[in-house]
């Protein structure tokens, strides 16, 4: 399974539109805050997961602040991640939750991270200006191998 991650686009739906373009082949699709509405009304293929949280700036959003659901045998802990102070936080969070992989954005640097059996990833940002990255998480049989893109 493909499933490709993405956050703080921070009303760059286009970015938006042109990860969901790159990525055809994708299963599922997360957006981790911040720019929710740039994700909520992008174009998907019918049956492909859309899963999002809330991010500090998405005020009036109705989404979770945390998803945690299997896919494929791997457990996927998503927040956007205001509340972690460092890396420490992001793996507490990971071990509270049994996760496999931590989804985290808010700092907008990408990041992946492998700590005590639990790989951390920060997709970086989409927004307007500078450097614009995603995340993709090959998942098969229990066994994830994350990797950072740029857009």
């Amino acid at each position: 399974m493909k499933i490709v991650v993405m956050s703080d686009s921070h009303g760059n739906a286009e970015a938006v539109e042109k990860v969901i373009a790159e990525n055809p082949d994708a299963d599922g699709f997360y957006h981790l805050g911040d720019g929710w509405r740039d994700f909520a009304f992008s174009s998907l293929q019918p049956g492909v997961i859309r899963i999002g949280v809330r991010g500090n700036c998405d005020m009036g959003c109705e989404l979770p602040h945390k998803d945690v659901r299997t896919i494929d045998g791997v457990k996927i802990a998503a927040v956007h991640g205001e509340d972690f102070h460092g890396l420490a936080g992001a793996v507490l969070f990971g071990t509270k939750e049994k996760a496999k992989v931590v989804l985290h954005g808010h700092t907008h640097i990408p990041n992946i991270e492998f700590v005590n059996g639990v790989f951390i990833v920060c997709p970086g940002t989409l927004k307007y200006g500078g450097v614009q990255t995603y995340a993709v998480l090959e998942i098969k049989e229990g066994t994830v191998k994350p990797d950072l893109l740029r857009l």
